[in-house]
């Protein structure tokens, strides 16, 4: 299984200004007890663990704003926040990703905590769903891939009384979804520890071929060339901002039309307005927020996943 650097962000401070909802159970109160639940789980897979939790700030402002600088200061592959909704009449689990983007992590959660009884409807096949959280400061600002957790209603008797019942399997549901299924699945990982998600025992087109990619990647910067993409690799490969040519501007033209996120015949060595293009779609795809930088260490690490 591969390491991951996770930032867990439990939401709102513990009082003043930016303290969170208040019904049966109080807000600040239990992303705590939760989220406290969810970094264990994680850390006892062997996973490096971020808390960006902020419990005093002079205004939500400022609240959100640690939370966010600290999360860009980490480099994280992933950023998730824990929250719990407050509507009159509210209740259910649903999650806020930039663009309502389905992401893989995303879509785990949800699915599990709707299994668990939080769903929108007393017809459990009903879910608030993934919804659009562009607007939010903490999707709309974190650099990595970043979802928030709307666990349930704090003022819904039904969900409250389920949260209670249940807040390890809930816990337990966030870390699993945020590995994609990692915890008690008992599956033989191809992958090693310290490499992007990849199958290096895989013998189709595409992990064949992006074994050799992975080589030229370690020549280049003077690794051994086993075609294992270790963290090793992503710390060493530079950043790419659009004026690069040739060596690793190639192999990643390449891996892009291996993608098929450009033709055939676009490895130049040169980045054009249709490499940019595609890098920004291919950056969507996988939930990667637009930056100044065009291809950072997050996306180097997303484009040598396959």
């Amino acid at each position: 299984m591969s390491r991951m650097r996770i930032g867990i962000d439990m939401g709102h401070t513990l009082e003043g200004p930016n303290s969170g909802a208040v019904g049966i159970i109080k807000e600040s109160e239990e992303t705590r007890r939760l989220g406290k639940k969810v970094i264990k789980y994680l850390e006892d897979l062997g996973h490096n663990v971020v808390n960006c939790t902020v419990d005093d700030a002079i205004s939500s402002n400022d609240s959100l704003n640690k939370r966010v600088s600290k999360a860009n200061e980490e480099h994280l592959d992933i950023f998730v926040s824990i929250h719990f909704n407050q509507s009159s009449g509210g209740y259910g689990s649903e999650i806020y990703t930039a663009n309502a983007k389905e992401l893989p992590q995303a879509v785990k959660i949800l699915k599990d905590l709707n299994a668990l009884g939080f769903t929108s409807s007393t017809r459990s096949e009903l879910s608030r769903g993934i919804k659009d959280g562009s607007g939010l400061y903490v999707i709309r600002n974190t650099k990595s891939i970043s979802m928030l957790v709307e666990v349930c209603f704090v003022d819904n008797p039904r969900d409250v009384a389920l949260y209670k019942a249940n807040l390890d399997k809930i816990a337990k549901i966030v870390a699993d979804g945020i590995v994609v299924g990692s915890i008690n699945k008992g599956e033989k990982d191809e992958m090693t520890q310290d490499t992007v998600r990849l199958s290096a025992c895989s013998q189709n087109p595409i992990s064949l071929s992006m074994v050799e990619e992975i080589k030229i990647l370690q020549n280049i910067v003077k690794l051994n060339q086993d075609g294992i993409a270790r963290e090793e690799l992503i710390n060493k490969l530079p950043e790419l901002k659009g004026g690069e040519s040739r060596g690793v501007v190639t192999v990643m033209q390449r891996i892009l039309i291996m993608k098929k996120f450009l033709s055939k015949g676009s490895d130049t060595g040169v980045i054009g307005p249709a490499n940019k293009n595609a890098i920004n779609r291919f950056k969507s795809e996988v939930g990667i927020p637009s930056s100044n930088v065009l291809v950072d260490k997050l996306t180097w690490r997303k484009l040598l996943e396959y």
